[in-house]
């Protein structure tokens, strides 16, 4: 999110999380970025309105991945795009991380 305000600085930028640490909070939106704090699955977002929705290393943490999926296709405009990053399991890094390094 930082790293998109300083981008393109003319931008609406939107964060969600579950929980924004005070001291966190704070500094998004001295950035002027719009903090929510919830689940997804129960945000107050409006429908068609976000062009971009960006989830990284997301899904794989969440119960039912398809209702996330379904409120994201709500949210986003009709030409919206969604970014969704999540690991691979048979990635190289998988094999250090096992290991402990």
């Amino acid at each position: 999110m930082r790293a998109a305000r300083r981008k393109f600085p003319e931008i609406e930028v939107h964060g969600l999380d579950w929980k924004f640490e005070p001291e966190v909070r704070r500094q998004l939106e001295a950035l002027n970025i719009v903090t929510h704090e919830s689940l997804l699955e129960d945000a107050n977002l409006p429908a068609s309105y976000f062009d971009l929705i960006t989830m990284n290393q997301l899904i794989e943490h969440l119960w039912d991945p398809r209702e996330c999926l379904s409120m994201v296709r709500r949210i986003l405009s009709h030409r919206g795009r969604l970014i969704l990053a999540t690991p691979n399991i048979h990635g190289y890094d998988r094999r250090l991380f096992r290991a402990g390094l």
